[in-house]
């Protein structure tokens, strides 16, 4: 949860439901369903490879949804 020490709570694998790579590469979008503001989403990316192959130097990432914009 977004709040310092707060304990975790609502625990479960979210969906990707799609996945772009940018032409060079180096970046990648997802697409999540189910995205709940205020949440800490961690990503395990143990199993993506560098352009030459090699296993990422960092193979974890958090990211917090802070505000999902309104359409």
């Amino acid at each position: 949860h977004k709040f310092y020490g707060s304990p975790e709570v609502d625990q479960g694998a979210g969906k990707v439901v799609g996945v772009k790579v940018s032409p060079d590469g180096l970046v990648v979008n997802l697409e999540l369903a189910g995205v709940v503001e205020g949440h800490v989403y961690e990503f395990d990316l143990s199993g993506m490879k560098s352009k030459a192959g090699r296993p990422l130097v960092h193979t974890r990432a958090y990211y917090t949804v802070n505000e999902i914009p309104k359409p």
